[in-house]
Formats: C-alpha cells, sequence, structure tokens
C-alpha cells in the first residue's frame, strides 16, 4: 500500500503543476480501495473481538468512502471546473489519509489483543478532514450493507445503543 500512497500522492502534484486533471490516478485510487477492502475482509475472516473488528472496520470504511469521493470528482472535474481544486483538495486531506493507512498497515492481524482503539481518533481526524475539503460522499447501496454490519457489530457490543 505504501507504493500506492506515493504514486497517490506524486499523481496529485503533478495534476497541480501540470493544472490538469489525469484520470490515470483512479487506477492507483482502485488499488487503495482493493488493498483496503482486503483488509477490512481479514479481520472479519479472523473472527476478532467485536470492538477491534469495529475500529479496523470502520477506519477501512472510511477510508474507502474518502477514495470513492476522490474518484467521483475526478471524474467530473473538467464538467465541473474542479481543476485543479480536486487535486488540491485530495492533497490537503493526503498528511490523515497517510496517517491512518500507515497505521491500519502496521496492524498485526495474527495478534488478537492488538490495539485498535486510537484508530477512532485518526478516522476522526481523516473524515472531519475530508468533510472540510468536500471529499466525504454519504449513501449508496455499498454504504447501506455495511452500515447494516456496523450494527450487528454495535449491537453485540451493547445492544442498548441502537435503541437510544
Amino acid at each position: 500500500m505504501e507504493d500506492n500512497l506515493s504514486l497517490f500522492k506524486g499523481s496529485f502534484e503533478e495534476m497541480i503543476k501540470q493544472k490538469e486533471v489525469n484520470l490515470g490516478a483512479l487506477s492507483i485510487i482502485n488499488s487503495l480501495k482493493n488493498e483496503l477492502k482486503e483488509r477490512r475482509d481479514l479481520i472479519i475472516k479472523e473472527d476478532f473481538p467485536k470492538n477491534k473488528m469495529f475500529h479496523i472496520y470502520h477506519s477501512t470504511k472510511i477510508g474507502n468512502n474518502v477514495l470513492d469521493s476522490i474518484s467521483t470528482r475526478l471524474k467530473k472535474a473538467k464538467e465541473n471546473k474542479d481543476n485543479p481544486k480536486i487535486a488540491k483538495d485530495a492533497l490537503s486531506i493526503y498528511p490523515s489519509f497517510f496517517t491512518l493507512i500507515r497505521n491500519l498497515q502496521k496492524l498485526n492481524l495474527k495478534d488478537k489483543n492488538l490495539e485498535t482503539f486510537p484508530l477512532l481518533s485518526l478516522t476522526s481526524d481523516l473524515q472531519i478532514n475530508a468533510i472540510g475539503s468536500n471529499l466525504f460522499n454519504e449513501g449508496g447501496k455499498e454504504d447501506a450493507d455495511l452500515m447494516k454490519r456496523a450494527k450487528e457489530i454495535v449491537s453485540d457490543l451493547d445492544p442498548s445503543i441502537l435503541n437510544g
């Protein structure tokens, strides 16, 4: 994932320099999304403790949401006259995105006792930055499916959360 992170950053820096959107960045974004999805699927298969599973699951979900938002804006950049603003916005969230991804990479998923709680703070930082840069969307079927799974995980932790 680290190589893709470097490619991501370099691609958007080049877009700013050239003042032109390059849709070639979509393949880098798709690679990052696939890597996050693989990480998310692995923790589900490994049957992690529910609270730790939720922290990782939520982090990967937010990371994918941000990548989806960047993809959408890139595809519509010329039409919406969002060039090179999309590149600047993508780079503005890069530090928080990079930090979250690096922390997800460092997790030893063989260790069921690993500490995952700090991911929530990193995820919140990314989400806040992404919202501020118009790089966070809600909705869609995948989000509905993920929300259903998240509710199942949360209800296993504390059923009262869903009743309040």
